[in-house]
């Protein structure tokens, strides 16, 4: 190759790119091949570049409220996108994160919480508050909690959430301590 020394670094004559373009106008060589000259873009077969369109994001927004534990994986192989499309419709689309369900030690409703304070109620009353000798007939026992399930591990207690939507919470049957 022909480079220009006029004092500058070292760049290509004006004479070398005329002559290579009257040459070789349609094709330039590259370091991975022939180029197309002059640019011009061309039909790419394959994925489009983006997978990020409104059909893609109402299909992820359907699987996320029908399973709210689907991972990148199972949509990834269901839709057929990327992972990076996955994750720009999830987080900037549909805003919607996972997180960690919060553990609570029990979920009680309204009766049963009335019921509770009508028995405790009914002791207090029965027992003097504490002032009857009867308090001395209680008999206490051990307890052996045995528990039939397997827990989840904090992988599988993630959910997706959307924007507006509550924390989860997840209920924890706790062995009393002594």
């Amino acid at each position: 190759l022909i480079f220009q020394d006029d004092g500058t670094p070292a760049h290509f004559s004006q004479q070398v790119r005329d002559i290579l373009d009257t040459r070789y106008s349609y094709k330039w060589m590259g370091r991975s091949g022939p180029i197309i000259w002059p640019a011009r873009d061309e039909f790419r077969e394959g994925r489009p570049s983006t997978s990020v369109v409104a059909t893609n994001v109402d299909a992820v927004r359907e699987m996320i409220e029908r399973d709210r534990h689907m991972t990148y994986r199972e949509i990834q192989a269901s839709l057929g996108i990327d992972m990076k499309a996955i994750h720009t419709i999830l987080h900037n689309h549909l805003s919607v994160w996972k997180l960690c369900s919060r553990w609570m030690p029990h979920n009680l409703t309204e009766v049963q919480k009335q019921v509770r304070v009508k028995w405790k109620k009914e002791m207090l009353k029965k027992f003097n508050r504490g002032r009857s000798n009867l308090i001395y007939n209680i008999v206490t026992g051990d307890e052996t909690w045995i528990y039939s399930y397997e827990p989840e591990s904090k992988q599988q207690s993630t959910v997706w959430v959307f924007q507006n939507e509550p924390k989860p919470t997840k209920i924890v049957h706790a062995v009393p301590s002594k």
